[in-house]
């Protein structure tokens, strides 16, 4: 695998860039009040993850000491039966960020000796969302186990965990006549087959892809690749003939739609990540270049109506999307990706309001909790790090493997 330098975007919107993500740590840093919940995606430790890498860049030693005082909260929250109705999501994130930050080096804490615990735990509810065959990786098994891939290095023995995990996928797999597999989504009550990285095939081909390092099985390995071949296969056999979307969201769903979603979450994008980095993996150069079209087709069809506008946070906006096409360039060889993650750059700073109340990034859903406007997944903190992102020319910005993509 070869892995472009990443090449920021053009030296002259640095400046104003730098601008935005100040306007924007001033905003969230004035409404700390807003995050009550302590998780990673929705609350005051991705607070703490903004303020980490703005110090990174910055070399600013108070903001290194308000991230710590954020993950001491924590702690102390944690200490004082905090209670959420999320709390086990949240202990996840916190597990894994606490990784994150170890590998960062922005800590000096035993993690492991914090985590042993929290890890049986998370274990036994990984088991639970096995006995429901719930694969899903926002819901069910596959969560838990990319947080695992973030402890092997401290773990070696969670390796196993990998490989129970892998049996399961294989366990559940629907074998097709024309020698694709599928996945049965445990999300909703109504058995549905998605493609995407938020609950369907595109999140299993990452994580088999990912899972095959870690394996000392030959015998699971061959079945590995014969089964991400299956998956790409799937998909590429998926594609519309003729449609605003390359390929559906749901098989059998959303093809008379009015308005069709165009993000991270949901779309066209984050299935045409999976499917170039599936082909990647099999060595397979004319399915690369099939998944490079896909990609250029998608973007050359728009972001107007009838696409949906979501806003422009990290899970269902512009900014994910940057994310993503910042991760499959540096994964790839493939410069015609640096100009699609450009214009989704552009198009954050030219949205950019001084005068409003969320500085032209307001949200498109959850509008009803507080947090959402601001958080790391949904609002303000995703978007300002992504910006950072892109003037970054250490490549120090690994958090999209929070969002499982490669780092």
């Amino acid at each position: 695998m070869i892995k472009n330098e990443f090449k920021p975007i053009k030296k002259k919107s640095k400046k104003s860039i730098y601008a935005i993500v100040e306007a924007i740590h001033s905003k969230v840093s004035l409404s700390e009040e807003k995050f009550t919940l302590l998780g990673l995606r929705d609350g005051y430790l991705g607070l703490s993850l903004f303020k980490f890498h703005l110090a990174e860049y910055t070399n600013d030693a108070s903001l290194t000491e308000e991230a710590n005082t954020l993950i001491e909260r924590a702690f102390d929250d944690l200490n004082n039966e905090y209670v959420s109705g999320t709390l086990y999501a949240e202990l996840l994130e916190l597990g894994w960020y606490l990784e994150y930050c170890r590998r960062k080096k922005w800590i000096d804490t035993d993690v492991n000796a914090i985590l042993t615990d929290i890890d049986s735990l998370l274990f036994d509810l990984m088991d639970d969302e096995k006995e429901k065959l719930n694969y899903d990786p926002i819901t069910g098994v596959l969560g838990y186990a990319f947080y695992v891939f973030s402890r092997i290095d401290a773990q070696p023995s969670y390796v196993q965990k990998i490989e129970e995990v892998v049996e399961f996928i294989f366990s559940i797999k629907v074998e097709n006549e024309d020698n694709s597999c599928h996945w049965i989504s445990k999300l909703k009550e109504k058995d549905q087959v998605y493609l995407g990285i938020t609950h369907g095939s595109a999140a299993i081909i990452l994580f088999l892809r990912k899972a095959f390092d870690f394996i000392q099985s030959e015998e699971l390995k061959k079945e590995i690749t014969h089964t991400i071949e299956k998956a790409c296969r799937y998909i590429k056999n998926s594609e519309y003939d003729s449609h605003y979307l390359v390929f559906p969201i749901v098989k059998e769903e959303l093809k008379y739609s009015s308005t069709y979603s165009k993000n991270y979450c949901y779309g066209d994008f984050s299935t045409i990540y999976s499917l170039y980095l599936g082909y990647q993996f099999l060595g397979d150069k004319e399915g690369m270049e099939y998944a490079k079209t896909c990609l250029l087709s998608a973007h050359a069809r728009g972001y107007e109506k009838p696409f949906l506008d979501s806003g422009k946070s990290l899970l269902y906006g512009h900014a994910g999307l940057a994310m993503l096409l910042r991760s499959l360039y540096k994964q790839s060889n493939e410069d015609e990706i640096l100009p699609i993650y450009n214009d989704r750059i552009d198009f954050l700073i030219n949205s950019f309001d001084p005068c409003d109340e969320f500085l032209g990034y307001k949200g498109y859903w959850n509008q009803s909790l507080e947090h959402t406007n601001y958080s790391f997944f949904e609002g303000l903190i995703g978007i300002g790090i992504e910006l950072l992102a892109s003037i970054d020319k250490k490549q120090a910005f690994m958090y999209e493997e929070f969002f499982f993509l490669e780092s």
